[in-house]
């Protein structure tokens, strides 16, 4: 049976990244950002096996290198040795030239949060050499072996905060 305070994290948990959809795409003021045409190599220092703190727990995030169109991914939190939660993740080049990024939730038992075929969709809104934001999370190169994710999610009052994860490059 869990306990009330793990109740309440995963509830907080499950709002927080649920919020996150509201946010996809939305510069704030209900409107897209423009940005340049990319191609998926502009992505490529995401690859590889990356771990770190963030939402009061370990993260790990593992990004395939750009083939085939897509840069695919796996994120996964623990905490306190347990399994929060799962996410599978694509990155792909839409057909206006522009970064989307879609991805599903997973409870521990790979029990989906969104419906069947409805992922959680984010377009790019603005990015650099060693910077993108993308809907809601904003990747951050700090070095070749550092990264900081920052993740705006909503509290349950509706008041908007950022997490951030610093994560680190590990070899696989």
């Amino acid at each position: 049976m869990k306990s009330v305070l793990q109740t309440c994290v995963d509830t907080l948990m499950a709002m927080a990244l649920v919020s996150i959809t509201a946010l996809a795409g939305d510069k704030g003021d209900g409107t897209m950002a423009e940005v340049d045409s990319h191609n998926l190599q502009d992505f490529a220092w995401l690859t590889g096996y990356w771990v770190g703190d963030g939402f009061g727990g370990t993260c790990e995030e593992f990004w395939s290198p750009p083939r085939a169109g897509s840069m695919a991914g796996v994120f996964k939190l623990s905490v306190d040795g347990n399994i929060r939660f799962y996410e599978i993740f694509a990155l792909t080049i839409d057909s206006t030239g522009l970064p989307v990024l879609r991805l599903k939730h997973f409870n521990p038992d790979l029990a989906g949060w969104e419906e069947k075929d409805e992922p959680v969709v984010f377009a790019l809104e603005k990015s650099d050499a060693n910077e993108f934001t993308i809907g809601a999370v904003t990747y951050r190169k700090i070095s070749e072996e550092s990264l900081e994710v920052d993740v705006r999610v909503k509290d349950k009052s509706e008041r908007e905060r950022i997490e951030t994860l610093t994560l680190t490059r590990v070899p696989l």
